[in-house]
């Protein structure tokens, strides 16, 4: 029932690592259910801060179903999803604060794991769009800039939870090389014109 419930409400694009939701305390899973439900609902109106949006859309639309005390909790959760900037220029996830946190953000980021990241281009599109503020995405698509800033942040990331890292590493090492290898055929390209 879980893993219908979360296909039902969170499509494919994101999936959460169902054995470790197992852990998760009965009360508590129906908040990160709600917490993953909506947290990119406010990227209707903009990537840029969007888990603020999506927390209000959540409060307004739960009202009736959860007492203050559920509602922050679940925003909490759907803020646990936001990037930050670190004094680098790297741009990583916020810390986790608990393990319903880390389920949550490992199921955000699950497709840099997954094996058909880089042919679904729109998802990582809208990640960079995200991520570096880009307005026009198709412009950034092929991209030595979008190729270069991709394999940064593919190798930044950490799945936060055991299942994650078992069954994402992987195929994130791969959609990091192939990331490489599409980088030097583009440098290879500018280098001949």
């Amino acid at each position: 029932m879980v893993v219908e419930a979360v296909m039902i409400l969170w499509g494919m694009e994101h999936k959460l690592p169902l054995v470790d939701l197992l852990k998760v305390e009965n009360p508590q899973l129906t908040k990160l259910l709600f917490a993953a439900f909506y947290h990119d609902t406010g990227q209707r109106e903009g990537a840029q801060a969007h888990e603020i949006r999506s927390v209000e859309f959540a409060k307004a639309n739960l009202a009736d179903f959860f007492d203050q005390k559920s509602l922050d909790e679940i925003g909490g959760r759907i803020m646990a999803t936001c990037m930050e900037r670190r004094a680098d220029g790297r741009i990583c996830q916020v810390p986790a604060k608990d393990l319903a946190d880390a389920i949550l953000q490992d199921a955000d980021m699950f497709n840099l794991g997954s094996t058909d990241c880089l042919t679904q281009w729109k998802i990582s599109c809208s990640l960079y769009k995200e991520l570096f503020g880009a307005s026009d995405l198709f412009a950034y698509d092929n991209s030595t800039s979008f190729i270069d800033d991709s394999i940064k942040f593919f190798k930044d990331h950490q799945y936060q939870t055991a299942s994650g890292q078992r069954l994402l590493d992987l195929g994130k090492a791969h959609n990091i090389h192939a990331l490489q290898l599409k980088s030097l055929s583009n440098m290879f390209a500018l280098a001949t014109i």
